[in-house]
């Protein structure tokens, strides 16, 4: 099994790399994504990290740099399935809570508004991501619809939004790179840990900041026995 990991930012990637002492490789590019190789219980496992953006020295967070990032190496490699692990925001009024881990059943984008007939659906995207009920037996998530837009902060309009499809996570690459699996049809399979909630009462910034240490532990912890499952072997 070949399987690709995409990770938006390096402080989410940075555990899961040290854990499996991921070794980085060059990549044919002109893009600032950053990516690792590691053989894992006999089957090739790649790590992206969007990497850095040389213009405005930060993470080249958002849906372009997912979208071209995870193009770029669907159509160099032959991949089994496309993880995308990262941090994202969840809602209070749905049991979300600070280092949940959630999947996915649906992925939708919320910024892409166009009422204009056959174009809505477009914009909405809806993309269906990998079956996740076959993981239910072995490990411990929560589970709804993911969002996609480009902005960490959330107004009031989207809130409404979120109510009405019963979005469980808020996030800035899962669209992104669910549209591009799908155009590959090679699976996609969303793993987020909450670091904010949307509908609280704290500055999203602020409270993003403070947990995503704690959000980055979980998310890694989680990746060890996912990975385990995919590949074929349980540890301790």
């Amino acid at each position: 099994m070949k399987i690709l990991m995409i990770f938006a930012m390096e402080e989410e990637a940075k555990k899961t790399v040290e854990h499996f002492e991921f070794e980085h490789t060059e990549a044919s590019t002109k893009l600032s994504y950053c990516l690792y190789k590691k053989e894992i219980h006999g089957h090739e496992v790649y790590l992206s990290s969007l990497g850095i953006d040389k213009r405005f020295n930060v993470n080249s967070v958002g849906t372009i740099p997912a979208a071209l990032t995870t193009f770029d190496l669907l159509k160099s490699h032959d991949f089994d399935l496309v993880i995308n692990p990262g941090t994202a925001g969840g809602f209070k009024c749905r049991g979300g809570e600070i280092g949940d881990i959630y999947l996915p059943t649906k992925v939708l984008f919320h910024h892409r508004k166009i009422p204009m007939g056959p174009y809505e659906p477009y914009g909405l995207g809806s993309f269906t991501p990998f079956e996740i009920n076959s993981l239910k037996e072995n490990l411990k998530f929560k589970e709804g619809v993911f969002s996609t837009s480009d902005s960490l902060t959330c107004r009031d309009d989207e809130l409404k939004f979120f109510n009405h499809h019963d979005v469980v996570v808020k996030e800035m690459e899962a669209g992104a790179v669910s549209y591009v699996c799908e155009k590959f049809s090679i699976p996609y399979l969303g793993v987020k840990s909450i670091t904010d909630i949307v509908d609280g009462s704290r500055v999203t910034a602020e409270e993003f900041l403070e947990n995503l240490e704690k959000a980055s532990q979980n998310l890694q912890e989680f990746l060890k026995k996912l990975l385990d499952y995919f590949l074929g072997q349980k540890r301790e």
